[in-house]
């Protein structure tokens, strides 16, 4: 009995033993399969903004390989870097998994097109189609182009650039027109005024009347510029002219049956209301005191300025002449003035020089 109790007990050991060499077995296996497993697995690394010698060393050292690049315009990601990347960064993967790259080609370039002729504003649309934008515009006079046509733009046509690039244009405002000083017709018949005006170059002429007693009818009694205002010829101008009143009618006096005595040294009526004679057409003077040829060389700084000329007169200030000018220039425009007017130079707001007519 003693003999089967002991080898029952052995039996339950071993078996014991056993089971636990098989658990710890199990339990040993299932973390080195656990190890192998996960020591295969990798988190994919983000390459986007690299370079791509560097992305491709960075796949490689992660144990992953390269499947591919592709090249792609980019606004953003310099030429060179990566774009994109596939898997995603911090994707899990088994080592050996392709990774695939997209490289920047940089921005697209396209061609600058031709504006020069064109409306500012169909300027404009032409520019958004191509990919570009309009960027600093400039008006300036010019006896050629037509008034809000392109003058010129920078970049050329047929310059390479990138998208979304900036074109400058300079627009006409169209030919600059020669200022004079307005003539005096104060005290004119309205006739002889307007044929003055006329032979000035005028042709916007208006006349309005206005009722003034004690006032002969057809006097220019105003005019609208005044004498000495700076005009251009297509200026319109106002003429107010005298309008005789309507006097009631008053009953005839009684004649006496003798007759009234004249005196020798009274002037007739008719006489007294004759007018005077206006000169001839040919001896009207015209508009110009003095015809001024204004030269000034401007400032040697490389850019582009803007000029404004401004003239001082016994009538007033008044500007003269606006433009856009390289610096280094020279502004040069001929003028009707009155001698002893001062001219003013400003570029850019500020005054560089003065010219008076002698």
């Amino acid at each position: 009995m003693v003999k089967v109790f002991r080898s029952l007990r052995r039996l339950v050991f071993y078996t014991f033993l056993l089971v636990l060499v098989a658990a710890v077995g199990t339990v040993g296996l299932y973390s080195f399969l656990v190890w192998a497993i996960r020591g295969q697995k990798v988190a994919v690394p983000r390459m986007v903004g690299m370079e791509a010698s560097r992305a491709v060393e960075e796949i490689l050292k992660n144990g992953l390989t390269l499947t591919g690049i592709d090249d792609e315009y980019s606004e953003i990601i310099q030429p060179g870097c990566i774009i994109d990347q596939n898997p995603l960064p911090g994707t899990v993967v088994k080592r050996g998994r392709g990774i695939h790259l997209t490289k920047s080609k940089g921005m697209e370039e396209l061609e600058i097109p031709s504006v020069v002729g064109q409306l500012a504003e169909d300027a404009e649309n032409t520019l958004m189609r191509s990919g570009v934008r309009r960027g600093q515009r400039s008006d300036a006079y010019h006896d050629r182009v037509g008034k809000g046509r392109v003058v010129v733009q920078e970049p050329g046509a047929g310059v390479r650039g990138a998208k979304g690039d900036a074109v400058n244009i300079l627009v006409s405002l169209g030919p600059r027109q020669s200022g004079y000083i307005m003539p005096n017709v104060l005290g004119m018949n309205r006739i002889s005024a307007e044929e003055r005006l006329r032979l000035c170059g005028f042709s916007r002429i208006d006349v309005r009347e206005k009722t003034v007693l004690d006032e002969v009818a057809g006097v220019v009694l105003e005019q609208d510029p005044g004498q000495g205002a700076l005009v251009y010829l297509s200026s319109p101008v106002l003429m107010t002219v005298s309008k005789a009143s309507e006097q009631p009618q008053t009953p005839a006096p009684v004649i006496p049956d003798t007759p009234a005595r004249v005196e020798p040294d009274l002037i007739h009526e008719s006489q007294a209301m004759e007018e005077p004679t206006e000169p001839p057409p040919t001896q009207i003077p015209t508009l110009s005191v003095v015809k001024v040829r204004f030269l000034y060389p401007l400032p040697t700084p490389k850019g582009v300025g803007w000029v404004e000329v401004k003239m001082e007169t016994r009538s007033g200030l008044q500007t003269v002449y606006t433009g856009v000018h390289s610096k280094g220039g020279l502004i040069e425009f001929e003028i009707f003035t009155q001698p002893g007017a001062v001219f003013t130079v400003y570029q850019d707001g500020k005054q560089i020089g003065t010219r008076k007519v002698e």
